[in-house]
């Protein structure tokens, strides 16, 4: 199962928890990756909701080993009482693994937060007061104190003294605030210390273990693209990077071993604290009149828009696709979860931001400078809602009412057309770059593989032009060698890839031209299209685009990407070697025996280097090559299995061709 990354897309409270908690029995590993208890989240247990705040959502599924990334801050103490408050509820945290490298929120850390945010004034960042910021200061400064350092109670007050000398003159000469002494500090967290030692870990090295043994990871992002510290509306921001880049360094697991990006978003948008929001629709309180007002009033009221870890009433808005398409971009988005719709059932008409305005330009992209944002204004479109109809039963899209099918499609298009796949079959280095090239460059707009005609049809209709036709191109893996017709020659234990194991004396395989079994295609296929089976990688033709990665990612060459509709018999093998030589390595290797090539009537099959190859053009699918493999290796597609085909050919899998 591929390793994923889950993000919010917006300014946070997207519903994260939720979908965490829906998907993360698929996985093996649940890992925090940045924040701390600023973040919360509801799970479900039984009949009961419990908050979630520095605990990952993998705890509730004994399966499951939830970890905490050194990229999180951790206030002990609240970790505790979490800990204990599951244990109560019946769900052990004994699986639970504290990375040594996280740092830890110290009493002053809290007392800087909430004397920051009141010397601000009505300049305030919209903080939660809770240590985060600070603990992230000291850390990136250097000056800060890791959970490992509480198992050396010499070096924890070493490190005590030298920050207290610093931090204790601020506190009591700018602030008035309390000062701290090492001993009053080491009575309260060197207990933390003794409870929390069984569960720390060199976590890099475990997660990274994993990915060697093929275990799947869900990486569980905390606030919201908006709100990362260096992409989201700077400084009213968090400290800590929420994009799906922030899984790599929060974790010590490398980019390569991440394969999906799963973004949260709601079907509207809210934000807690400070800062620009174009598409917010004020309460009274804060200005609002008449229908903005009203709708903002009941998007909260409906939505119960409240923070659950502040408990603060939460700003809310329409859905602004230029969001939606840049949090697409800054975390390579190949998902999208959306969450609430049902709260816009108190709607009669609904309205999606399709651009901003600001000073007589428009703006389609997410400007950064704040003299813009602060005074953007949303271009609209307004949509008809399905106002009274409840949608919370409904488990298909099938079963939303029309206008609701209407809406989602809608966000679909407007936010992003292409794949997501961002596999390069177009010749660009991703999708954004892609789209760009279609606007800028007058790219061709039927070079999406993945997409197919109807995403053709639905850029020819944005870019007012005719989509033209598409070719469906499929896979094909030429390998028939199944663990049963090969063998090994020696027993690999290393890097669980194609390319590592190519290295060593070119596989470890008797046949050194067939599928290496070790899955670098599956990795990379963002369609859950090619999987291993018996030794081959195997196509499943209804799920594979043609995108084309798989081909890229084999280092031995035997996948190819060929048209649909020229899917003709095709030898399943590249074995190069003489016949003899062959037999010994592989039972369902070609032997260039050059009997398909005598029969075939339009001269169609050649054997070159001891192997046989199939003229696609020339071949008219009659069938008469398979019936005279003796081994079996050529495959004819079921268009034309009313042939008659060899014994061995009809006991042969058909899959890859």
């Amino acid at each position: 199962m591929p390793s994923t990354v889950l993000i919010g897309a917006q300014w946070g409270d997207e519903g994260k928890g939720k979908v965490t908690d829906l998907i993360a029995r698929e996985y093996d590993y649940v890992v925090r990756y940045q924040g701390g208890n600023n973040a919360g989240h509801t799970v479900i247990h039984g009949d009961k909701k419990l908050a979630l705040h520095l605990m990952p959502s993998g705890v509730m599924y004994e399966h499951a080993t939830p970890v905490i990334g050194n990229g999180v801050v951790i206030d002990p103490g609240v970790l505790i009482k979490e800990m204990a408050m599951l244990e109560a509820e019946g769900i052990s945290c004994k699986n639970l693994k504290i990375s040594c490298d996280a740092h830890v929120i110290m009493p002053y850390h809290k007392d800087f937060d909430g004397a920051d945010e009141k010397r601000l004034g009505e300049n305030k960042i919209g903080t939660t007061k809770r240590g985060i910021g600070p603990c992230y200061q000291d850390k990136v400064a250097r000056k800060g104190i890791r959970i490992q350092d509480l198992l050396d109670e010499k070096i924890f007050r070493l490190k005590l003294e030298a920050v207290l000398s610093q931090k204790n003159p601020i506190l009591e000469k700018i602030y008035g605030l309390h000062t701290y002494t090492v001993e009053e500090i080491c009575e309260e967290y060197l207990p933390y210390a003794r409870i929390l030692k069984p569960y720390m870990a060199e976590t890099a090295q475990l997660l990274n273990e994993a990915v060697r043994a093929g275990k799947s990871i869900l990486f569980e992002g905390a606030q919201g693209t908006l709100l990362d510290i260096d992409h989201g509306t700077y400084p009213y921001v968090t400290s800590s990077s929420c994009c799906a880049g922030g899984a790599a360094t929060g974790t010590g697991v490398g980019p390569t071993a991440i394969d999906r990006v799963l973004g949260i978003q709601k079907a509207y948008i809210t934000r807690v604290g400070e800062g620009p929001f174009p598409t917010e629709q004020r309460f009274p309180e804060d200005g609002g009149r008449g229908e903005e007002a009203e709708a903002g009033a009941l998007l909260c009221e409906v939505g119960h828009e409240y923070g659950v870890t502040t408990g603060r009433k939460r700003r809310c808005g329409w859905f602004d696709a230029v969001i939606a398409r840049y949090a697409a971009e800054v975390n390579g988005l190949t998902d999208v979860a959306l969450t609430k719709l049902d709260v816009l059932s108190a709607f009669d008409t609904v309205k999606v931001c399709t651009a901003y305005e600001c000073d007589g330009k428009t703006y389609d992209y997410f400007p950064m400078q704040q003299s813009v944002l602060f005074h953007a204004k949303p271009v609209y479109e307004e949509l008809p809602g399905w106002k009274g109809v409840d949608i919370t039963e409904c488990r298909t899209f099938e079963e939303l009412p029309e206008n609701a099918q209407r809406y989602v499609e809608y966000l679909e298009q407007i936010t992003g057309v292409l794949a997501g796949a961002n596999c390069g079959a177009c010749g660009c280095a991703g999708c954004a770059d892609y789209a760009k090239s279609i606007v800028e460059e007058g790219n061709g707009i039927n070079k999406c593989i993945p997409g197919g005609a109807k995403t053709a049809a639905a850029i020819a209709e944005i870019m007012g032009v005719e989509a033209g036709s598409m070719v469906p191109m499929k896979a094909v893996v030429a390998c028939s060698g199944t663990c049963e017709k090969t063998s090994k020659r020696y027993t690999f234990e290393g890097i669980s890839s194609c390319q590592a194991v190519k290295g060593l004396y070119g596989g470890d395989g008797d046949c050194k031209f067939g599928c290496l079994g070790y899955g670098d295609c599956v990795s990379v296929c963002a369609f859950d299209a090619i999987h291993v089976v018996d030794g081959v990688a195997l196509v499943d033709r209804e799920k594979c685009t043609g995108c084309g990665a798989c081909a890229k990612a084999c280092p031995n060459a035997i996948i190819s990407i060929i048209p649909e509709h020229k899917r003709k018999p095709v030898v399943l093998c590249q074995n190069k070697d003489k016949g003899a030589q062959t037999r010994k390595a592989c039972s369902a290797g070609c032997i260039g025996c050059m009997k398909c090539a005598k029969a075939c009537p339009k001269q169609a099959i050649t054997v070159e280097n001891n192997l046989a190859y199939i003229d696609q053009e020339k071949c008219v699918g009659c069938g008469l090559c398979a019936k005279e493999c003796p081994v079996g290796v050529i495959h004819v597609p079921a268009a034309y299995a009313q042939q008659v085909m060899s014994p061995a050919q009809e006991e042969a899998p058909a899959a890859n061709a």
